[in-house]
């Protein structure tokens, strides 16, 4: 799922950033099936609960994070 920018700024590049590389991440864990981002992406701001989001995905687990940036720190 897409990360949710919890930072006071409008800029959501670093949470863009940390989401691709936890997916590349997790995308090298071998038998593990991973949904692309573009799938992914649909439900950014979706009212679907997790369960529905998953159904229509067709997956049993969902990653759901958030970032908060506050100056220099994560």
């Amino acid at each position: 799922m897409p990360f949710t920018n919890l930072s006071d700024d409008e800029r959501s590049s670093v949470c863009e950033g940390i989401m691709d590389e936890v997916h590349r991440s997790v995308s090298q864990i071998k038998n593990l099936k991973v949904i692309s981002c573009l799938s992914s992406d649909q439900y950014k701001d979706t009212k679907k609960s997790i369960r529905q989001i998953g159904d229509e995905l067709q997956v049993a687990n969902i990653l759901k994070d958030r970032v908060l940036k506050t100056g220099n720190q994560l």
